[in-house]
């Protein structure tokens, strides 16, 4: 079961394609002392250009920070933070982009958050089999972890939702458990399905958290990279 918590390269490459194969001639012959290989999935639908207040203008414009802006700040915190991990990045909206390999470091991850824009619906398969092609399971890492925040439902891209695309998304996760991959879920806003979330954290051994507004997204963030740096430090 899922612990809910409430507190309030280069170049963009679709479905990881061919990252494994990448990475692994990357790291033939470097040892890493990295103890985590942490991804972040991000929400890119349209949505995160709402005002995270909800707030508009007379010509249709958000007032106050934007969602996307609230993540990228959050985002950027947690990467800052990540020192005992390698971090990589992955949007997702109608289709999973990885913006930043786990190998490209620090600076280029927090460089790579200035191509997470907005673009179509909410899929969050698409951001897991992004994700999940991106990690090195040969790699000696201690823990492999996602962290994926959406603002919004699962399958909202205007078709109506179909027993295949709730089918796929479960294969993704079950490869995340099989795997040995856990995704702790942020569900930001009131829209996103905290239920919904839940199961996917629940079923890899992860946590669910939620957050109204910016501080709050940024207080999550730096929850669960606490609650992975004691994870290593304990050797669990």
């Amino acid at each position: 079961m899922a612990i809910i918590k409430k507190g309030g390269r280069t170049g963009l490459v679709k479905k990881g394609s061919g990252l494994r194969a990448l990475r692994r001639a990357k790291n033939r012959g470097r040892d890493t002392d990295k103890a985590e290989q942490l991804i972040l999935v991000l929400d890119a639908s349209y949505s995160m250009e709402m005002s995270v207040t909800g707030r508009v203008a007379r010509n249709g414009t958000a007032l106050g920070k934007t969602k996307i802006n609230a993540a990228r700040e959050a985002a950027r915190g947690l990467i800052m933070a990540s020192r005992q991990s390698d971090v990589g990045l992955v949007s997702f909206s109608t289709e999973g982009y990885t913006l930043c390999l786990l190998d490209e470091g620090r600076e280029r991850c927090l460089m790579s958050l200035e191509r997470y824009k907005p673009s179509g619906g909410t899929q969050i398969r698409e951001g897991l089999r992004a994700a999940l092609n991106a990690f090195d399971i040969e790699d000696p890492a201690k823990v492999r972890r996602i962290v994926l925040m959406t603002d919004g439902r699962d399958f909202d891209g205007g078709y109506g939702v179909s027993e295949a695309e709730v089918g796929n998304r479960q294969q993704q996760v079950d490869r995340a458990k099989a795997e040995g991959i856990i995704i702790d879920c942020v569900a930001f806003g009131h829209d996103a399905d905290l239920d919904d979330l839940a199961k996917i954290s629940g079923a890899t051994g992860g946590v669910v958290r939620s957050a109204d507004d910016a501080s709050e997204l940024a207080k999550e963030f730096k929850q669960l990279e606490a609650g992975i740096r004691g994870l290593i430090g304990s050797g669990d």
